[in-house]
Order: structure tokens, then sequence, then C-alpha cells
């Protein structure tokens, strides 16, 4: 979307920022110092773009990393490639930026993440690792999971700023199908829960706008 940014919402979109790095802060165990250096490559590298829901790039990237922070606030690593891994995606800044400029966990976080686009793939790879030997994987495995559903939940959370409802439609319906059972037999029910109530929220929107 190329919605013009209003100088509210530029204000708005400031003070969520703030109150991020003072939440992340305060509940994970992050570095303070370099959640502001990655809030400011954020702001850098988006602009005032906005993604499909309508929502300033760099608001739904700290949006995303806040559910993050929440579910798995002992481990720093997944926190930051959850608001690094789009620039990559959605902006000239290249993967090789990452693994300059940050530890090689975090650019591997942020590789595997781009490299699951479809959801199908992440119940593909979790199946797969089934031993003991692979238990240090299996973490990292999860940790993207985490990852991609706080991805979708936003995402569902903002359906009604989509102009395109087959998008909407699409991931409602994958979440019910997909999402779901693996926040179920990987994560926590509550983000199962959670999950569901969005997506069939998200389903009722696309309804009234028909």
């Amino acid at each position: 979307s190329e919605a013009p940014i209003t100088p509210k919402e530029q204000a708005d979109s400031m003070m969520v920022l703030m109150q991020f790095h003072e939440y992340v802060c305060q509940v994970a165990e992050v570095d303070p110092g370099m959640i502001a250096e990655i809030l400011l490559l954020l702001r850098r590298c988006y602009g005032f773009k906005r993604h499909a829901s309508g929502q300033l790039f760099y608001v739904r990237a700290v949006g995303i990393a806040q559910w993050v922070a929440t579910w798995i606030f002992h481990s720093p690593k997944p926190i930051y490639a959850s608001l690094l891994y789009d620039l990559v995606r959605y902006t000239r800044l290249p993967l090789s930026y990452i693994k300059a400029n940050y530890n090689m966990g975090i650019f591997c976080f942020v590789e595997n993440v781009l490299n699951i686009d479809q959801h199908q793939e992440m119940a593909k790879s979790l199946l797969h690792i089934t031993n003991r030997f692979k238990e240090a994987i299996h973490q990292d495995h999860v940790s993207v999971l985490y990852i991609k559903l706080a991805e979708r939940l936003y995402d569902l959370h903002h359906a009604e700023g989509y102009t395109k409802l087959e998008e909407v439609k699409y991931m409602a319906k994958e979440t019910l199908t997909v999402d779901i059972e693996l926040a179920k037999n990987y994560l926590e029910p509550e983000i199962a829960a959670d999950l569901e109530i969005a997506a069939r929220k998200a389903l009722e929107i696309c309804k009234e706008k028909v």
C-alpha cells in the first residue's frame, strides 16, 4: 500500500517503537543497545512503506516481535530475528548485511525463517526431527515456528486493513487447518486458541465486506 502517512500516524508509530523498546527490555533477556540499533535500521530501510495489511512495515515488525518476546522471552536470538527477517524480504537489504553485522546465531535464525515460505513446510520439517541427538536443532525449528505463527497472528488481527479479501481468506483457512495443529503439537494450547479466534474473526470480516 502506498497510502500516505499522516502526522498523527507518524507520531503514534514513534510511540509504538518506544513502547516496544521499553517492553522488550523488561520482559526478555535482550541487549537494549542492539534493540535500539535494530529499530533505527527498520525505520531507515522501511521508511513509511506499508504492508498489505495497511500497517507500516516497521510497526508490523515490532508487533510480531512483541508476540515472540512474550512467548519465548528467555531466548534473545529469535526476538532479534523476528525484527530483521522481513527487511531482507521487503527491502533491498541483502542477507549478507545480516551476516556481516550480527552474530551467526541471529543470521541463522533469519535465514531459517526466510527459507520457510509455506506453513506446510514447517509441519514437514518438524516431523522429520525425532531423536534426542537432534534436540538442539529441534529447538531452533520451534523458535522459527514461534516467529511464523506470531506473524500470522499479527496479520489476522489486522485483517480489516487488507484490500485483497482472498489473501485474508487463504490465511484464515490455512490457520484453521495447519497453524492451529502446529501450535497444539509443538507450542502451547493458548497460542492455538488465539489463532483460532483470530482466524474466525478474519473470516467474519471477509463476509461483512462482500
